[in-house]
């Protein structure tokens, strides 16, 4: 690989058809620092820019970034810092749809990162490249980043030994079990950009590759998670770093409790395979949606809140530039990167999300988190939630005032079980320990 001598940019091209020019706000201002203080990076907008269009553009960046683990873009950034080269982001104009998808381009002199942003289309909106497209250039970013650090020649002996004489350039039979997709075969670079795209962005998919059975391309996912534990200082304990992209099965202990709720229709069929890892919060509002709905009745759920009837939006394949059709719900939240967006729209009009909730969808929940949300919805549901005694435990003494009731009447339902003196409120959730905690409340409902 060539020295890495480069200024890294991640460029944005905004078209400006026919629109009205604002000055940079106060909010769009606050989401830019936002983004330079916690990335590393800076921001350099051109004159004349839509002052909407900017912001949504901030939003949606933000919420790519947000996908890898937290602070690993900066540490990136910090290293490249260090040998003089700056991390920018630079916004500009541009106006063709097949100029929509994100663009990776890396030179002698720096890398380049396009992403446009379309605003006179047929639908009358402005779109953006895809989060999808944004997460899998920066995978690329990544990508050249571990190869700097570990040298090609390592990491290229290290894929070839576990593609097991699949080899790069070519595709057939049984390669869809190694690599993410033929593009992905291409080459090192683009295996490992693809694999961080898809662990990121679609583990389902991945987890999935042959029907839950573990393939070559899951020992890869393995391999690439330990070498992110290795590298960044940021990744610490037992993180379970891409394990819901990986088969796993559940353990004794929770399979009666997994089977009767499969059965019953709470658990949704691509979250099969998830039980050891971390859930999300996003997948945690989907079960949250599911249940209520299945206790209310869906048209009661419906009619009892004002739903908005979904719309038509555009976006691009980040791979083969394919233009795609899709319902968007009108939100409050910058939402558009997640396929559930219609469940955690529901969250919010249910009243589990607040206007101020800072959602990080792709974040692990926590016991406490967990615990809150579903002594909420209790609550929603009509149940009497403010008959409990307070509990004692040496690890929760920190919490506010404002959460320990939740939290008592969570321990006291036992909702959630404390572990002799200790609750442990601030460690993550599994998935198979979300389906006990959910058992419980249906018990309770």
């Amino acid at each position: 690989m060539k020295l890495l001598n480069k200024i890294i940019c991640i460029v944005f091209f905004i078209c400006i058809i026919n629109s009205q020019v604002y000055a940079l706000d106060s909010s769009a201002v606050d989401i830019q620092k936002n983004i330079e203080n916690k990335y590393g990076v800076n921001v350099i907008v051109s004159d004349n820019i839509n002052e909407n269009d900017l912001i949504e553009s901030f939003k949606i960046l933000e919420c790519s970034l947000e996908k890898f683990f937290e602070g690993i873009i900066k540490e990136i950034t910090d290293y490249y810092l260090t040998k003089g080269i700056e991390t920018n982001i630079i916004i500009k104009e541009k106006e063709n749809i097949i100029d929509l998808n994100a663009n990776y381009k890396l030179t002698d002199n720096s890398i380049n990162l396009y992403i446009n942003i379309l605003t006179n289309n047929y639908f009358g909106k402005t779109y953006s490249t895809s989060s999808d497209g944004i997460v899998h250039e920066l995978g690329h970013f990544i990508g050249d980043y571990l190869i700097e650090i570990y040298s090609y020649d390592k990491l290229k002996s290290d894929f070839e030994l576990l593609n097991n004489g699949y080899e790069y350039g070519k595709w057939g039979k049984d390669y869809n079990k190694v690599f993410v997709n033929k593009h992905s075969a291409n080459s090192l670079h683009d295996d490992i950009a693809d694999l961080i795209w898809y662990v990121e962005v679609k583990p389902d998919d991945l987890r999935n590759v042959n029907y839950g059975k573990k393939e070559i391309i899951h020992k890869k996912v393995v391999y690439l998670a330990n070498l992110f534990d290795e590298t960044f200082d940021s990744i610490k304990g037992d993180t379970k770093l891409w394990l819901e992209a990986v088969p796993t099965t559940p353990d004794k202990w929770a399979l009666e409790t997994i089977s009767v709720m499969t059965e019953e229709g709470l658990i949704p069929d691509d979250f099969d395979g998830k039980y050891g890892a971390y859930i999300t919060k996003e997948d945690f509002y989907i079960l949250l949606i599911k249940l209520a709905k299945e206790k209310l009745g869906e048209e009661d759920f419906y009619n009892s809140f004002d739903m908005v009837i979904p719309e038509k939006g555009i976006k691009l394949n980040p791979i083969n530039g394919e233009i795609v059709i899709e319902d968007k719900v009108d939100k409050i939240y910058n939402i558009n990167s997640t396929k559930y967006e219609e469940y955690i729209y529901d969250a919010y009009k249910f009243g589990l999300i607040q206007e101020d909730d800072d959602l990080n969808l792709g974040t692990p929940i926590t016991r406490l988190e967990a615990s809150k949300l579903l002594v909420l919805m209790i609550d929603k549901l009509g149940i009497d939630i403010s008959n409990y005694e307070e509990v004692e435990f040496s690890d929760i003494k920190g919490i506010s005032d404002i959460d320990k009731p939740y939290l008592y009447f969570a321990v006291n339902k036992e909702i959630i079980k404390g572990d002799g003196n200790k609750l442990t409120p601030y460690e993550y959730c599994t998935y198979q320990e979300v389906y006990i905690m959910l058992d419980r409340v249906c018990d309770i409902l």
